[in-house]
């Protein structure tokens, strides 16, 4: 991420991307939340849904850990964060990395409504159609029938 912003928003979207955190759950954080265990770094993340416990990326950890606590309102860092997206060209917003996170997250429910805390497994749902959506779409553009059917079209192959 190349953007002309000091490296504490983007150590604050590294995380989001990371963890799937929502913004409020960033600005609660402090040093003692993280912990290092057998299996690498986890976080304490305190916000909408309570408490749980994510895996955090060494890297992420890193990063982040030089800007914890955040002194920031979490409507401030919201509106900086929506910024950095809107100064990089990219069209986005800190939650819709959140969205993302779930979106793309190719393991199991359980554990994606562990580490975003959703409370109903039914709203896990909606990103699962979403990615289904994203997969039918990207399969009608690039099945190898699709392509040996244009190609057979064009040579007047049946």
């Amino acid at each position: 991420m190349n953007y002309p912003h000091p490296p504490d928003i983007r150590a604050y979207l590294e995380f989001i991307s990371d963890t799937g955190c929502r913004v409020g759950e960033l600005c609660n954080l402090h040093p003692e939340d993280f912990e290092y265990t057998q299996e690498g770094y986890i976080v304490r993340l305190d916000g909408k849904t309570g408490e749980r416990w994510v895996p955090v990326s060494e890297m992420v950890y890193d990063n982040i850990i030089k800007y914890i606590p955040i002194k920031f309102k979490v409507d401030w860092l919201s509106r900086r964060l929506s910024e950095a997206f809107r100064n990089s060209l990219v069209k986005g917003t800190a939650h819709s990395l959140r969205h993302t996170f779930c979106t793309q997250w190719d393991g199991s429910e359980s554990a994606l409504q562990k580490i975003t805390g959703h409370t109903n497994i039914q709203t896990l749902g909606i990103y699962r159609q979403l990615r289904m959506d994203q997969v039918s779409k990207e399969h009608k553009q690039h099945s190898l029938l699709r392509i040996l059917d244009e190609s057979n079209r064009q040579t007047g192959l049946k």
